[in-house]
């Protein structure tokens, strides 16, 4: 048997190491807004492979703003 190490989400999610719990959470937080952005006429990437990075990018953004 191993221990392991895991990382808990607010809403109970597990991940494996803290950097990708942290992005998660920051996606709980914006979630709504950013579904919201990338639907409007504003997003030149609202469909397909491209929507799901815009999402990852802006995620991306507000931890590198907070510094998490």
């Amino acid at each position: 048997m191993e221990q392991v190490t895991a990382f808990k989400a607010s809403d109970g999610a597990l991940f494996s190491n803290s950097d990708d719990c942290q992005g998660y959470e920051i996606s709980l937080l914006w979630r709504s807004r950013i579904d919201e952005f990338t639907a409007s006429g504003l997003n030149p990437y609202s469909s397909g492979i491209q929507s799901g990075m815009c999402k990852k990018i802006i995620v991306s953004w507000e931890r590198f703003k907070t510094g998490t």
